[in-house]
């Protein structure tokens, strides 16, 4: 029997099953094809930092066929911001810049503050 997994995005398990993580999640591995698409100049895909992703392909087919292609992420600040906010960053920057693409980034502050206990209280 499979212990349950328990993703926590403020702790630091030790992931052992990323296919397991990929079939929970939907995900699709990073294929050679696409880094292709990608380009050498982003250091994130280059280095298999970003190493999976969710229908990108629908992206990358829209973008060729020279279709308007949007990206919609965001972060949920914990606190200052952070490496893992400034690659987020960087990442959506890139794909503008190489695909023309709209950017959407929300900033779940509110949510951010609910989850985490913190106060509004600036004092």
């Amino acid at each position: 029997m499979m212990k349950e997994l328990e993703l926590n995005p403020w702790g630091n398990a030790l992931i052992q099953d990323y296919n397991y993580l990929f079939k929970e999640f939907g995900m699709q591995k990073v294929s050679p094809p696409l880094l292709e698409k990608l380009g050498e100049e982003n250091r994130l895909w280059r280095r298999g930092i970003i190493f999976g992703h969710r229908d990108f392909d629908k992206f990358g087919a829209a973008a060729d066929a020279g279709k308007p292609t949007a990206i919609m992420t965001g972060i949920k600040p914990s606190s200052e911001f952070h490496l893992g906010s400034k690659m987020t960053a960087e990442e959506i920057i890139y794909l503008q810049k190489r695909f023309g693409s709209k950017v959407f980034y929300a900033i779940a502050d509110v949510e951010a503050y609910a989850d985490n206990g913190l106060s509004f209280d600036s004092s």
